[in-house]
């Protein structure tokens, strides 16, 4: 199931139900916990590790008994560096161990929306994600895999401090939460600059998912909370909630307000952008991460007509990984292939 997960183009997870989908693209929940008799895994011999994913390997029924749906586990050693590479951009691993496989796991769910990573920073990463606007059903999901967990295991905590994580940031929860938005309106009208500066005075993050040169690429933004410690996972997901809203809605005003003020503009450019993706001959990654924001804009605005998960998929079959498989060898440049499978699955989505 594990490799099927990787390479597929959309998971399962990604057909579910949306709120202010058009904006608001996935929300995620990450939980670190490390056991308390081993080292940290950056510090840890290869024995302590092994220890580690032994111990883990023993809880994961748990999982399979708390969750609606089964998990399958896999040593990382046994997918190959593209499928690794293909994990990370689906974000079920992080990328720093793409290259450090050796006594580390991963286990997914069979929905794609819960993973658990054994031996990365932390002796356990929980991910998990909801398709929109679905903080709370990510953060359940999360504490469900938490609890069941730690029924078996015996998490590091100090009753000061709270969880230990390798990272001083992440101790006391070891919770971090993040919404994924495409906030193309604001970015055009430079409104951007305010909203970070609002976002830092409550303690998250506001910044580009994909960045170039200074730039924000595709103009996809996350946001995510930066203190862990003296606060409750309650408040985390409260906060990031009413800062979302506000963010939805100052991007509706600045849709509506480009297409009173700039209808032909607009549409030109969400146009060109629609002509070039679908004749272009070679398409790097960052040009397809901007033409595709303007088709998904295009598409919500009725410029387009495509069929729902429309973006998601285009997405996910530009990311390097995916075209290097998509690619079986052939001797043809990264950008040629990825500007074929963008137009057949252009073609395959439009209605």
């Amino acid at each position: 199931m594990i490799k099927e997960m990787v390479g597929a183009v959309l998971l399962p997870w990604q057909h579910d139900p949306t709120m202010d989908g058009d904006i608001v693209l996935d929300s995620r929940v990450r939980l670190a916990r490390n056991i308390r008799q081993h080292l940290f895994p950056a510090r840890a011999s290869a024995e302590e590790l092994q220890a580690v994913t032994a111990e883990v390997s023993k809880s994961l029924p748990q999982l399979d008994a708390a969750c609606r749906y089964g998990f399958e586990y896999t040593a990382l050693e046994n997918l190959t560096r593209t499928e690794r590479e293909l994990a990370a951009a689906k974000r079920f691993i992080s990328g720093a161990f793409v290259d450090e496989p050796e006594n580390r796991g991963l286990a997914i769910r069979e929905d794609g929306a819960a993973a658990l990573m054994v031996n990365g920073a932390d002796h356990l990463v929980i991910r998990t994600v909801g398709n929109g606007f679905a903080l709370h059903k990510a953060a359940y999901d999360a504490f469900r895999m938490d609890d069941a967990l730690e029924e078996k295991l015996d998490f590091a905590f100090h009753e000061d401090f709270g969880y230990l994580t390798s990272v001083p940031s992440l101790t006391g929860t070891g919770f971090s939460a993040g919404v994924t938005l495409h906030l193309p309106a604001l970015a055009a009208m430079n409104r951007l600059r305010r909203i970070t500066q609002d976002i830092t005075k409550f303690g998250f993050v506001f910044g580009g998912l994909y960045s170039s040169r200074n730039m924000y690429v595709g103009n996809i933004f996350q946001i995510s909370n930066q203190v862990t410690l003296g606060v409750t996972e309650k408040d985390i997901i409260s906060r990031l909630e009413e800062i979302v809203t506000h963010v939805v809605k100052e991007e509706r005003e600045c849709r509506s307000l480009l297409l009173k003020n700039e209808p032909d503009t607009l549409h030109d450019r969400l146009m060109r952008s629609y002509g070039l993706l679908s004749q272009a001959w070679l398409v790097n990654y960052e040009e397809a991460l901007s033409l595709l924001g303007d088709v998904q804009l295009a598409a919500v605005l009725g410029y387009l007509s495509l069929r729902t998960h429309a973006y998601a998929a285009l997405m996910s079959v530009s990311e390097p990984a995916y075209i290097h498989v998509a690619g079986g060898g052939v001797l043809d440049t990264e950008e040629k292939v990825r500007a074929r499978i963008l137009q057949h699955t252009l073609r395959e989505y439009l209605l």
